[in-house]
């Protein structure tokens, strides 16, 4: 029994780790595409490229599957080690944007020297018949302790925007 007790403990402090890293920290994925998808639906330049009308909405997705039935549309990331400096890590993201009348694709590199301030190398919109658009976001995202964002249960904002 003690074997079963220790068993389900490690368990389940693995899983209330992997919520936390994924889910609720600054740099886990899930906030870092939240935190772009509306520095792209702020950006101006972003809304003319993507001729959105005012006050619209962006739907943004991952990768989209083979399987038409697949409505999973996991987002593409990858974690590295900074190979300048062993103590900071970069994460790579792709993922796409639609408005009414265009699509468009995102990638960005985030630095993450330190775990509650990640920082973005680069980040920019691709819309088919247009260059590649830089968007200029914040150096260092910056959190005030016990302010919220009011980004929704576990980092997911759940139902219709309230305006």
């Amino acid at each position: 029994t003690t074997t079963l007790v220790l068993g389900a403990v490690g368990l389940t402090s693995m899983v209330i780790y992997l919520l936390f890293t994924e889910l609720l920290l600054p740099s886990g994925d899930t906030q870092v595409f939240n935190r772009t998808v509306t520095l792209v639906e702020n950006d101006l330049e972003c809304q003319k490229l993507l001729r959105m009308k005012p006050g619209a909405r962006l739907k943004a997705y991952g990768e989209s599957s083979e399987n038409k039935w697949t409505r999973n549309r996991p987002i593409s990331s990858i974690r590295k080690p900074d190979p300048n400096n062993p103590n900071q890590e970069l994460l790579f993201m792709k993922f796409h944007v639609e408005s009414e009348e265009k699509i468009g694709n995102v990638q960005l590199e985030i630095k993450s020297t330190d775990i509650a301030n990640p920082e973005y190398v680069y980040l920019f919109l691709q819309v088919d018949g247009y260059k590649h658009f830089i968007i200029s976001p914040p150096r260092k995202v910056v959190r005030i302790p016990g302010k919220t964002d009011n980004s929704g249960f576990l980092g997911i904002k759940w139902g219709l925007k309230k305006e």
